[in-house]
């Protein structure tokens, strides 16, 4: 998010974030929901990888299980919403900070957790991120490894 407000700063010349209060409240939800998802995946990775298995708290790990899985069931339901609407992004015909948020969200999610987030069961989501990653910017900067 602050890369974004830096590049949106010095290099785009304008904000990704909507103008009216009520779209730019639920930008900053969305973009808190699919920041919370990412951080729920790399608390998973240092839970899972890097804590030895002997001191890994299992209830600690189901309810971060359950906050991905509640944060991914928002996020598709805004996809969803947005694919019933027919509007080229969340916020209209420019893509936003939310929209950003998500797509990567998605793709970091899948990128490290795909045996469990199968694409069947998050279609919107799937399909929204697919947009997003179509774009020249996002071509620009692949995931790897």
């Amino acid at each position: 998010s602050l890369i974004i407000v830096h590049l949106e700063q010095y290099v785009a010349g304008r904000s990704l974030m909507p103008v009216d209060a009520a779209d730019h409240a639920r930008a900053t939800e969305r973009i808190g929901v699919a920041t919370a998802a990412m951080e729920k995946v790399a608390q998973m990775i240092y839970e899972t990888g890097h804590r030895p298995q002997a001191l890994q708290h299992a209830p600690w790990l189901e309810r971060v299980e359950q906050q991905l899985a509640g944060a991914i069931s928002l996020m598709e339901g805004w996809a969803r919403a947005w694919h019933e609407a027919g509007s080229p992004w969340m916020f209209g015909n420019d893509i936003s900070q939310a929209d950003v948020s998500i797509a990567v969200a998605w793709r970091f999610i899948q990128h490290i957790d795909r045996a469990r987030r199968d694409e069947e069961d998050f279609p919107a989501l799937a399909a929204f991120s697919a947009q997003a990653e179509a774009l020249p910017e996002f071509l620009a900067c692949p995931l790897s490894g």
